[in-house]
């Protein structure tokens, strides 16, 4: 499985720090989170280092805007230039405000540069259609070629079992595209480094090992990004 950081608005370094530490710390890939900014706000030579990482075999993935399906079309088709610009693995969108419709003009804008990846929320609940994640995903599989980004801290704080979860997606025939791995109690999304909370991650990993699931791993808790690849390659490499 490969393993990638995250951006993100709160470790505080800009998105050139965060690239040079993941090449630094040989990450596999690097996720672009626009939380709540834009393309736009790349600057010239950010976007150079992209283009220069991507020359050299570099991968990275997309997490667009919580707001995403309340945004304007303008800043929304700005997203979709990025995506089809950068041809990222996958493209991640959370599912809580997501309407079918919506969904299929994303897929059919990005078809052919990416994988649109739905995202499980707090609370497993679509606002539009009232469906939980499994149920709405089955739907939209069947819809447009889509495929899911588990979220296991989002898993865990809704009281779901992770392994159960995954294993009705699989059902569904919905393949697991992505992974975005971090840590809590049960109670608070608190987004904290693997092996700081009570998720059985030993476990899960050792579960996606014998389904031959294969997903991306993104590192999404921020502030210590390399514990948390550390601790998630020490897993992978007992479960061998």
């Amino acid at each position: 499985m490969k393993i990638g950081f995250q951006s993100s608005k709160y470790n505080e370094l800009t998105l050139e720090e965060e690239l040079n530490l993941t090449r630094k710390e040989n990450a596999d890939f690097f996720d672009i989170f626009f939380d709540e900014w834009f393309p736009f706000d790349i600057s010239p030579k950010e976007s150079k280092m992209i283009s220069d990482f991507q020359r050299k075999g570099f991968s990275f993935t997309v997490h667009l805007p919580i707001s995403t399906p309340n945004l304007p079309i303008e800043k929304i088709n700005c997203l979709l230039d990025f995506v089809c610009d950068i041809n990222p693995l996958t493209t991640t969108i959370h599912f809580d405000n997501l309407t079918f419709p919506f969904m299929e003009y994303l897929a059919k804008k990005t078809e052919n540069h990416t994988i649109l990846s739905i995202e499980n929320t707090i609370p497993d609940k679509n606002a539009k259609t009232g469906e939980k994640y499994v149920d709405f995903m089955t739907k939209a599989a069947n819809i447009a070629p889509v495929q899911a980004t588990f979220d296991t801290g989002h898993c865990y704080v809704n009281k779901a079992d992770l392994i159960e979860t995954v294993s009705a997606l699989c059902e569904g025939q919905i393949q697991i595209s992505t992974v975005h791995a971090h840590d809590n109690f049960g109670t608070k999304d608190s987004h904290s480094p693997i092996g700081d909370g009570s998720i059985d991650f030993p476990t899960f990993f050792q579960f996606l090992k014998i389904q031959k699931l294969n997903p991306l791993i993104v590192i999404e808790h921020w502030n210590k990004n390399l514990l948390s690849l550390n601790r998630i390659k020490s897993i992978l490499k007992n479960i061998e």
